[in-house]
């Protein structure tokens, strides 16, 4: 069996023997299948999992965020994984996922998600991709946004093929 820890950013293989091991980031690996779900290895930000695969792709990155409450009241951010085995009885730990989004260009190299870098892939067609993004109020925080706006782009290049 192969998982996705967000915790630790990595693939968790349970072995037949019950034992679990991590798989290692390398340069060597550039994609990894869970399910029916691919994730490539960008080495800049890590693994990201694709959600829109095509010219031009669309990925997101999920990770653990948090914070923790002293007794007092008081509360300070998560700011690495020591913060997580560091528990006391004095404190309250809140974790949340929160996500990171990103285009990808035929070469699978990883850019922030955002007009710039999408245009950037494109062009030919930056004006277009702009008024598309201008008329249908494209938010480059939203994912469902992202998606819309990488698609059309992907159609406008498509035409040219």
């Amino acid at each position: 069996m192969l998982n996705y820890n967000i915790m630790f950013e990595s693939f968790d293989i349970k072995q037949p023997s019950g034992q679990i091991v991590k798989m290692r980031k390398s340069p060597a690996i550039k994609a990894v299948w869970v399910g029916d779900h691919k994730f490539i290895n960008d080495a800049v930000y890590g693994y990201l999992e694709v959600i829109l695969d095509d010219t031009i792709s669309v990925a997101q990155k999920t990770y653990l965020d948090g914070l923790y409450e002293l007794s007092n009241g008081n509360r300070y951010p998560m700011r690495s994984l020591m913060d997580v085995k560091i528990s006391s009885d004095k404190t309250t730990q809140y974790y949340w996922e929160e996500a990171m989004y990103f285009i990808i260009d035929k070469k699978s190299k990883a850019y922030r998600a955002g007009a710039k870098a999408l245009t950037s892939m494109a062009p030919k067609y930056k004006s277009k991709i702009k008024e598309f993004g201008k008329s249908n109020h494209i938010d480059y925080r939203k994912v469902d946004d992202i998606v819309k706006a990488v698609a059309y782009a992907n159609g406008e290049v498509a035409k040219e093929n």
